[in-house]
């Protein structure tokens, strides 16, 4: 089964909570220990939680990590696994937490599994004298790996994640388009010719399988067949590529039975950049 990252926002006099894991309310939860990570013109601090009845290292490390500047406030929750101990684990929250580009980054995690977005990063800036979280992004995230991993010369990088459950595909077999984006008034907006560009290689490698099966009847139902195919496709709706994506549903409406070819339809029918962007 796959573990979903679930994110929960709440605004109330002024102060905001974001979670990769969900709030967690029990009275067994012990504040541990409090680590000073950023005291500049922000301050980042780690709370670091166990439970009674539990070892001090004990995984999944839990942290809240609470972001001030100004008069806003942020809370994040993160859950990190695969460290030998609390202080590895919040030796990499200091790793992963810093300034890039005239934004601050700040990783979290959800505690392992095999959703896209388990690992990702949230994004703030300063905009007119205020701090704003502009949003959280997912792509090649690790928090070891210092700040910014999803940012490149003013570029931002994320996974377009609505479709990593579908009825065509597997999970392993879903279209993984990965959006390239700018910051635009305190958002994430896709750019959608650099978007085409960076997942170009993909789309070639997928045409490639499309073209070596498109005359086999005996592979047309399969997912070696169906997942480039659907990719493309997406791609193709995504970047607003009409005539890709038309020789790609030509493809789909000969190939597919009557049962997939909707489906395959009704897939792309969800899909419109112009209205992706990640908060």
């Amino acid at each position: 089964m796959i573990n979903k990252s679930i994110r929960v926002l709440i605004v109330t006099l002024g102060f905001t909570f974001f979670s990769g894991i969900g709030p967690l309310h029990s009275s067994d939860r012990i504040l541990y220990k409090k680590y000073n990570i950023i005291n500049d013109n922000v301050r980042v601090t780690a709370m670091y939680y166990i439970y009674k009845g539990y070892p001090v290292n004990n995984s999944p490390y839990e942290f809240e990590l609470n972001i001030s500047g100004g008069k806003n406030k942020f809370i994040i929750q993160t859950m990190l696994i695969a460290r030998n101990n609390y202080k590895e684990a919040i030796s990499d929250i200091r790793k992963g937490t810093g300034w890039k580009g005239g934004y601050l980054f700040i990783p979290s995690e959800c505690g392992g599994g095999n959703a896209w977005r388990c690992n990702t990063e949230h994004v703030f800036a300063f905009r007119k004298g205020k701090l704003i979280r502009i949003g959280e992004l997912g792509f090649g995230i690790k928090s070891e790996a210092g700040p910014g991993s999803s940012y490149d010369n003013e570029y931002f990088y994320d996974y377009y994640d609505r479709l990593e459950i579908n009825k065509l595909t597997s999970h392993a077999g879903a279209p993984g388009v990965v959006m390239v984006m700018r910051e635009v008034g305190g958002v994430f907006v896709v750019d959608l010719e650099h978007t085409w560009k960076f997942n170009a290689n993909r789309y070639v490698e997928n045409k490639k399988y499309i073209d070596t099966y498109k005359t086999d009847k005996k592979v047309w139902p399969t997912e070696k067949y169906i997942s480039p195919l659907l990719g493309n496709a997406v791609l193709s709706k995504f970047c607003d590529r009409k005539l890709e994506l038309e020789s790609i549903v030509d493809q789909a409406r000969m190939s597919l039975d009557a049962d997939r070819f909707k489906m395959f339809i009704d897939i792309l029918g969800t899909v419109n950049a112009q209205y992706i962007y990640r908060k």
